[in-house]
């Protein structure tokens, strides 16, 4: 994928859902993704840590940009299911989730997705199998 490419399919990502979140995607390309969060006063649950929505979104669409991005051109993809596990409160200012491709074949991709928050301990860990479709 070009640069172009890449910057227009983050764009493309950022739109709806994703954007109204607060999800920015930094880095795409290769199976591989890097996003982040700015946690605000309502991304917290009652206790003061990020909600598991808001990690469970997080980890989504890291994974899905770094599945999509698997294929050159990009493949688009759904969820199918997600493993999430929270291993800790998610504290701080902001938080930092990055996603890998292990295998992407002609109908599922498998990835590992992670969050990190500032001391760069691992919060929220997840496997996601993620279904490609045609999409035109």
């Amino acid at each position: 994928m070009t640069e172009t490419e890449i910057r227009q399919l983050i764009e493309k990502r950022h739109q709806g859902f994703t954007g109204y979140s607060g999800v920015v995607i930094d880095e795409a390309g290769g199976g591989l993704c890097r996003a982040h969060v700015e946690l605000e006063a309502h991304h917290l649950n009652p206790l003061g840590a990020a909600h598991g929505g808001l990690l469970a979104t997080l980890l989504d669409v890291t994974a899905g940009t770094a599945a999509i991005t698997a294929f050159d051109p990009p493949r688009w993809v759904v969820t199918q299911s997600a493993d999430v596990h929270y291993l800790r409160p998610a504290l701080g200012k902001r938080l930092t989730a990055s996603a890998k491709t292990l295998k992407a074949g002609r109908s599922v991709a498998y990835v590992q997705a992670e969050i990190c928050d500032e001391q760069g301990r691992v919060v929220t860990a997840g496997g996601y199998e993620l279904f490609y479709i045609d999409r035109k």
